[in-house]
């Protein structure tokens, strides 16, 4: 079962764009008992008041009242503590108001993944349900202001080829594969029937394009072994479409489907497996650049094996961040030397061309950054989701392994691995796991990554479908500078307080994972969220004079930062403006080198402004963001003026704030440090003793790291409130630190490129102390260095 997050990220020409459901008072919410029969509660007309991601859970063994394996689906929302079974929903056939009855053996939820098939803005909800009837279906809830709803909710039957289909939405894949704004869903049968006699179990895909009024049954496409032209004797009875994963693998805007065939007699060995990848066009998917993988192929690892099972699982995320979306591909029974079915996992990359094989990675419990040995039925790689758990721009990969028998005591507990990313691909010395020390568990079957708490990073969810007699649970981890923290994991089930259902033994709850996220609305200036990716109001201004806003710029996700480039000249004056703020939003603003000249955070919802005189000419940096994780709206968009003017005065350079003299502010040693040209050269892991003596004053401290280190700097000991700022060699600002108060400061980044990065400490708002030290230690991690901290039993 494939258990990618869905999807990993939705590219429209370039632009990153994250979706969240939306937790609102008076949502549908599930009443008790077996049969999840949602019910909601007031008026229809109901604000908006958190906006989380939420995650949906798969329970396919559902007995809805007697009738056995109906299936159902739970929605447990987010909030600022993370999952919350406040407003939770559990859909199911037998509901007031759904479509349908539940059927024996329909598996309700086999499959999940959300997309905005109708463009509204609101996530909608696709629900496999591959053993309804003889063909299988989809169920489609459809989403609104108040979240999932059943208004307007449709069952999906085959449409090209209805007498062959046999397990009709076993895999479901969302994306835009013809950049339309409508997102589009993939739907697989992989026992779906040829027209031979006798006719031979292979497999297909069929494609349901989305539009204004949601998918159109109308415009549909059907792929299969034998309409992508794979090479004659290389089917019958192989599973295609067991797996499905979408990314957009060569940058081009389009979303490509990537295919796993695991029953794939490759190189006539059976069930070695293999992934085809169909590219996205203004057409929608085309064959004509498929590509056909196996581990037959010059640059993978491994070698093609009877009963490997490549392309079982798939997950897609940019490893390093590249802007090309890479491939993990899960091997769950390969052998490793003489251990059989241990499992691996092969990673191929994006490229302006497509996936490559060139520098393709294959991963396995006997690699020296993998904790543990390869054991027989670990099957490392039955799983994949991907997500940026540390928040530092390169996604990361969680690795189920369902059949761990971990510590040698708790058989089938299962475990799950999480590689890191950085701009030299996937790499283990930081790598994490996270375990529970009960027996039967299969923990590590499904996966998924959503931000359940708004705080910016990416959480991991773990489904555990076997637990406690295969009643099933879900465990939650949180993201944070570290990745994900294994010691605080929670575990949810139909037990759990607002959970609808009742834990039953055989439910599979946790079978498969989906996210349902926040839709940020369309922000016409993206994508700038870095300094090099700054929209340039150049235009503007030679055509308007100026540049606003018009209710198009947004601050979503949380964490988002919008950056603006303003031109001006050497005497004339910067006027910036923001208001019609829905949440704390600060304005900082750059010269051309980088160097703050000027900032506002008057906290709240207060209009900011800032007024700087350019003693340089070029293009000035403007910086807005939330003042925390928590500040940022999907929907409510700010108001952002910039005016440059001409000084009807020109009055000469003012000379700079003469700096104290030594022993006026003890921090000698390293002034003059003032800027970026004159930053101290220091060395790591000594504690380095500096003074902010003046309003003015900031410190700025240099340090040489390779390629791929990992950088973290602490700032302690605070006299006031500082703040942390890391710049790359380029002078590219990469990392900030803004903690209130006299709280520690901490920036954790991994060096893309080689050379000299800097440091800045500085005053919030003029904060100065001549007479007491902060503390900066910096430190490097090597690329040997590993991590690992048990899980911590609940």
């Amino acid at each position: 079962m494939h258990t990618q997050r869905q999807p990993v990220r939705r590219l429209i020409r370039g632009i990153f764009i994250l979706w969240l459901l939306v937790t609102v008072v008076g949502a549908p919410s599930a009443g008790a008992g077996d049969g999840l029969n949602p019910h909601t509660s007031g008026s229809h007309a109901v604000t908006p008041v958190v906006v989380y991601e939420s995650l949906a859970v798969g329970v396919p063994k559902e007995d809805i009242r007697d009738i056995q394996d109906a299936g159902a689906v739970n929605i447990i929302p987010g909030s600022p503590g993370g999952l919350t079974g406040n407003h939770a929903q559990g859909w199911d056939r037998g509901a007031p108001g759904v479509e349908g009855s539940p059927q024996k053996d329909a598996y309700f939820g086999d499959a999940v993944v959300s997309g905005d098939f109708n463009g509204d803005g609101y996530p909608d909800l696709a629900v496999g349900v591959p053993g309804d009837g003889t063909t299988g279906s989809v169920h489609l809830f459809y989403g609104a202001a108040v979240g999932i709803t059943a208004h307007q909710d449709t069952i999906l039957t085959p449409v090209v080829r209805p007498d062959n289909n046999v397990e009709y939405g076993a895999a479901l894949a969302v994306g835009d594969f013809d950049n339309d704004g409508y997102d589009d869903l993939a739907v697989g049968d992989p026992s779906e029937l040829t027209s031979t006699n006798p006719p031979k179990q292979d497999g297909g895909v069929e494609i349901i394009y989305g539009s204004a009024q949601g998918l159109n049954t109308r415009r549909v496409q059907w792929w299969d072994i034998a309409s992508i032209g794979y090479p004659s004797g290389y089917y019958h009875g192989h599973r295609f479409a067991a797996a499905l994963a979408v990314g957009d693998f060569d940058h081009d805007g389009y979303a490509d489907l990537a295919i796993g065939v695991p029953g794939d007699d490759t190189g006539g060995h059976p069930a070695a497996g293999s992934v085809v990848v169909i590219y996205g066009s203004d057409r929608g998917l085309d064959a004509s650049q498929t590509q056909i993988w196996h581990q037959d192929q010059p640059h993978m690892d491994g070698g093609a094996e009877t009963g490997d099972s490549f392309g079982a699982a798939l997950a897609v995320g940019d490893f390093d961040s590249d802007t090309y979306d890479d491939l993990a591909i899960g091997i769950p029974y390969e052998d490793v030397g003489n251990v059989q079915d241990a499992g691996a996992v092969q990673v191929i990359h994006g490229s302006r061309n497509g996936l490559t094989a060139e520098n393709s990675q294959i991963w396995d419990q006997d690699k020296p950054a993998i904790w543990g040995r390869a054991a027989a039925y670990n099957t490392f790689g039955a799983a994949l989701a991907t997500g940026d758990f540390n928040r530092d721009g390169y996604d990361d990969l969680a690795i189920g392994t369902p059949g761990e028998n971990v510590l040698g005591t708790y058989p089938d507990a299962g475990i799950v691995y999480i590689l890191q990313g950085s701009a030299n691909r996937l790499y283990g010395p930081q790598d994490q796991l996270v375990h529970r020390l009960e027996r039967d568990l299969a923990f590590g079957q499904a996966l998924t990554s959503g931000d359940f708490n708004g705080d910016g990073y990416d959480d991991l969810a773990v489904g555990a479908p076997m637990y406690r007699d295969d009643r099933g649970a879900v465990y939650v981890y949180y993201g944070d500078q570290r990745g994900v923290q294994h010691s605080a994991g929670e575990r949810w089930d139909q037990g759990s307080p607002g959970v609808p259902g009742i834990p039953e033994v055989g439910d599979n709850f946790g079978y498969t994972l989906a996210v349902l996220p926040v839709v940020c609305a369309h922000d016409a200036y993206e994508p700038n969220d870095t300094a090099s990716t700054a929209y340039d109001t150049e235009n503007d201004f030679r055509q308007f004079g100026g540049f606003q806003t018009e209710d198009d710029a947004y601050i979503c996700p949380s964490r988002d930062v919008d950056w603006f480039l303003i031109p001006a000249a050497a005497g004339e004056t910067i006027d910036i403006a923001l208001s019609q703020l829905p949440a704390d939003y600060d304005i900082a603003l750059f010269d051309p080198n980088g160097h703050l000249v000027g900032t506002s955070q008057q906290g709240g919802t207060t209009d900011e402004s800032i007024t700087h005189e350019a003693r340089t000419t070029g293009k000035y940096q403007l910086r807005v963001m939330g003042g925390s994780a928590s500040d940022w709206h999907p929907s409510s968009g700010y108001a952002l003026q910039i005016t440059v003017s001409a000084a009807s005065n020109p009055t000469p350079t003012p000379s700079p704030t003469p700096r104290p003299t030594p022993g006026s502010c003890a921090d000698a040693q390293y002034e003059p440090n003032d800027d970026f040209a004159s930053a101290a050269s220091i060395g790591f892991d000594v504690p380095i003793k500096g003074y902010i003596c003046t309003a003015d004053d900031e410190d700025w401290y240099a340090f040489n790291v390779g390629v791929d280190r990992v950088i973290e700097a602490l700032l302690t000991d605070l006299p006031d409130d500082y703040d942390l700022f890391l710049y790359d060699p380029s002078g590219t600002l990469v990392e900030i630190s803004q903690e209130s108060g006299t709280a520690s400061e901490r920036v954790l980044h991994v060096a893309s490129v080689a050379g000299t990065y800097r440091l800045r400490v500085v005053g919030y708002q003029g904060a100065h102390d001549p007479n007491h030290p902060y503390t900066l230690r910096v430190s490097l991690w090597q690329p040997a260095r590993r991590q690992y901290v048990p899980m911590v039993q609940k």
